[in-house]
């Protein structure tokens, strides 16, 4: 009897050693859920949990998602994440990168880090920081455990600064961002809009210029299983948004009869061409049809 305490002990001691081997406090900060992430990235996002959580699956993920990340989901409240493109990954340090994910929650590091001690799938790495994190091979996924907060990369977790000048936010929100994203599983702007816009038509071989102060993507989640997908350009007023919405219709039409656009992305099609352009106020709005995971899929592959 007394060996099998002792054993027990042995045990109890041995999971709480574990425990303190990945974690850090980055001065965790629910009030801005963009705290977190590094500033100098192409696409910055935020994600519901509840109604977004299968996109988050499908691109974080690729939908193989061990039992562990899915209890991690289950106990969280918010998700951001940042995108990086490969002219954006300048140094040699970031060439791996291609995103940043912060999620808050309630994650108890004794129960994490016992689960992921015995997993096969994890083990623990040591950052060029010092800091030790959760690392998985098959996924290539690299994940760091706060009592309130979950960083995952495809790279060091550590590696970029988690705060800016004095302890602020690196990452500058729009201001009408916050609003924006209510009543949308995923919401995301652009850093540098107008640079996207003006690249993404003229690579078209389209003649059209949108003046954009800011761009928002918004994904919907709609019954059976389908999404709807709008991108939303702000333009200087509602009299320059009226202006480029009667043009823009009008080019659509000369458009959609020409035989000879290769749009190389099959989404953008649907996007930009699909259903007449709306207006809302100084914010022009392209909205997709209905569809499936996969095609959402695509939006991101344009970034």
């Amino acid at each position: 009897m007394k060996k099998h305490k002792l054993f027990f002990l042995l045990l109890v001691c041995f999971f709480y050693s574990c425990a303190t081997n990945p974690r850090f406090n980055p001065g965790e900060e629910e009030g801005n859920e963009f705290s977190l992430l590094p500033d100098g990235g192409l696409l910055y996002l935020w994600v519901d949990p509840d109604s977004g959580r299968p996109l988050i699956e499908h691109l974080f993920f690729e939908n193989d998602i061990d039992r562990d990340t899915q209890n991690i989901l289950s106990r969280t409240r918010s998700i951001t994440a940042v995108l990086f493109s490969e002219n954006e990954n300048e140094t040699e340090n970031e060439n791996e990168r291609s995103y940043y994910l912060a999620a808050f929650g309630n994650y108890p590091r004794s129960m994490a880090n016992m689960s992921f001690t015995f997993s096969r799938a994890w083990r623990t790495q040591r950052s060029g920081t010092g800091n030790r994190y959760w690392y998985s091979r098959s996924s290539e996924l690299s994940l760091a455990l706060g009592k309130n907060v979950a960083l995952v990369s495809d790279y060091d977790p550590f590696f970029a600064p988690l705060t800016g000048a004095e302890g602020q936010s690196a990452v500058i929100v729009p201001s009408d961002f916050t609003n924006f994203r209510q009543g949308h599983a995923l919401a995301a702007w652009l850093r540098d809009p107008g640079e996207f816009i003006d690249t993404f038509f003229e690579e078209m071989g389209l003649p059209i210029r949108l003046p954009a102060e800011a761009i928002f993507i918004g994904i919907t989640r709609l019954p059976e299983s389908l999404w709807e997908i709008s991108i939303h350009i702000k333009t200087p007023s509602e009299r320059d948004a009226r202006t480029l919405q009667a043009g823009f219709n009008i080019a659509m039409l000369f458009l959609r009869r020409a035989q000879d656009i290769d749009f190389g992305n099959p989404i953008i099609a649907d996007l930009f061409f699909a259903n007449p352009l709306e207006q809302d106020r100084e914010f022009l709005v392209f909205r997709s049809p209905e569809m499936d995971l996969e095609r959402v899929a695509l939006l991101f592959g344009l970034f």
